[in-house]
C-alpha cells in the first residue's frame, strides 16, 4: 500500500491508496486523486473549485458518500449508490461534465466543437420526433431502433447522438420523473447551512442528531440529510429553523 497525504494552502489532498486488488476500490482511488489535483490546481490559479454533484455524476456521489458518510473500509463505486440512475447514464455522460470541464479548461477546442454539434443535432432530431408524434409512439416500441426509423434525414450524426435520443424517447416518461426529483435535490442543495450554525441549539432535534450534525458539518440541507441516522423529521425540523433564522 501506498499512501502519500500533503496540505497545499488549505487544499487537502486526500490518501491515495494503490489496492493491489484493482476494481471499484482502486478506480475510487484514481478518481480521489483526479478531483484533489484539479482543485489543487484551482487553488494554485485562484480560481473556483471544480465541484461535481450529485445529479452531475457519480464523481459527485463519491465524494459527497465519503464526506457525509465517511468509509470504515475501502469505498466502491456501485450505481445503487446514485438516486437518480436514469439520469447518470453513460450515454448522455458528455451533456453532464464536458461543460464543467470546460469551465476548469480541462476540455480543448477540438472536444467542444463535436460536443455543441451534438447538442445541435439532438435538438434537430427531438423537433422531429416533436412535430411528428407518430414516429415516437412507434420508437417506444420495445423492438424499434431509431436508426431503423423509415425517412429519418441523412446526416453525420455525432457518435452516440442517436442512442441520446433513441433513450429520452423511449424513457421520456420516467426520465421526466427523476428531473422533478433532481430538481427537488438541488433545491435542497441550494439551502446552505452556515459555517458557525450551532446545532446543538435547534429545539426538535435529538442529542444524537445534533452531535452528528455537529461532526460531520453539512453545507448544506441535502448534505445533511444524507447523513446516516439523520431522519426526515430532523431535516423537517432544520429546515423550520433555518427558515426562521433568516
Amino acid at each position: 500500500m501506498l499512501a502519500l497525504g500533503a496540505r497545499v494552502a488549505g487544499v487537502a489532498l486526500p490518501v491515495f491508496r494503490a489496492w493491489r486488488t484493482g476494481g471499484p476500490a482502486a478506480a475510487t482511488d484514481f478518481i480521489q486523486g483526479l478531483i484533489a489535483g484539479l482543485n489543487a490546481a484551482c487553488r494554485v490559479g485562484k480560481s473556483d473549485p471544480m465541484i461535481v454533484e450529485r445529479t452531475e455524476g457519480y464523481i459527485g456521489i463519491l465524494v459527497s458518500d465519503l464526506v457525509t458518510k465517511g468509509a470504515d473500509e475501502p469505498y466502491r463505486m456501485f450505481t445503487s449508490r446514485a438516486e437518480f440512475r436514469l439520469h447518470l447514464r453513460i450515454d448522455n455522460a458528455d451533456e453532464r461534465l464536458t461543460p464543467l470541464g470546460r469551465h476548469a479548461g480541462l476540455v480543448s477546442n477540438e472536444r467542444w466543437t463535436l460536443y455543441t454539434k451534438k447538442q445541435v443535432q439532438k435538438q434537430q432530431l427531438r423537433e422531429l420526433f416533436d412535430t411528428q408524434p407518430s414516429r415516437a409512439d412507434w420508437l417506444r416500441r420495445p423492438d424499434s431502433r431509431i436508426a431503423n426509423i423509415p425517412g429519418l434525414p441523412a446526416n453525420d450524426w455525432v457518435h452516440g447522438v442517436l442512442q441520446t435520443v433513441e433513450t429520452e424517447v423511449k424513457y421520456a416518461g420516467y426520465i421526466a420523473q427523476q428531473q422533478k426529483l433532481v430538481a427537488r435535490l438541488r433545491d435542497s442543495e441550494a439551502r446552505r447551512i452556515p459555517l458557525d450554525f450551532s446545532f446543538r441549539g435547534v429545539p426538535g432535534l435529538s442529542n444524537e442528531a445534533s452531535e452528528k450534525l455537529g461532526r460531520v458539518r453539512p453545507e448544506t440541507l441535502g448534505q445533511a440529510g444524507r447523513i446516516p441516522g439523520i431522519t426526515p423529521a430532523a431535516i423537517a425540523v432544520l429546515d423550520v429553523y433555518l427558515s426562521l433564522q433568516q
